[in-house]
């Protein structure tokens, strides 16, 4: 797996939040759409991919995007030709 680990300094999610933050038209930012987290789960699911909200023990909102790390051969050939 791949991980990408983003944590900021704010107030975190509210609890009573967090079982709807991935619904579509889902928000409690003023003038947001609520479609941007749903939209990101779709995206990863269709990689095979997760995401995940919480908040972080010593404060602020953490969201981890994982991703199945795909192990395949390169040719030589492609390489070449993408250096070019």
């Amino acid at each position: 797996w791949v991980r990408c680990t983003v944590r900021d300094g704010g107030p975190g999610f509210r609890s009573e939040d967090l079982p709807h933050v991935f619904e579509p038209f889902f928000s409690k930012r003023r003038g947001g759409t609520g479609l941007g987290l749903s939209i990101v789960q779709r995206i990863l699911e269709e990689h095979q991919g997760v995401i995940r909200l919480r908040n972080h023990p010593e404060g602020g909102a953490e969201v981890t995007l994982l991703l199945p790390a795909v192990s395949s051969p390169v040719s030589t050939q492609h390489v070449d030709s993408l250096a070019s």
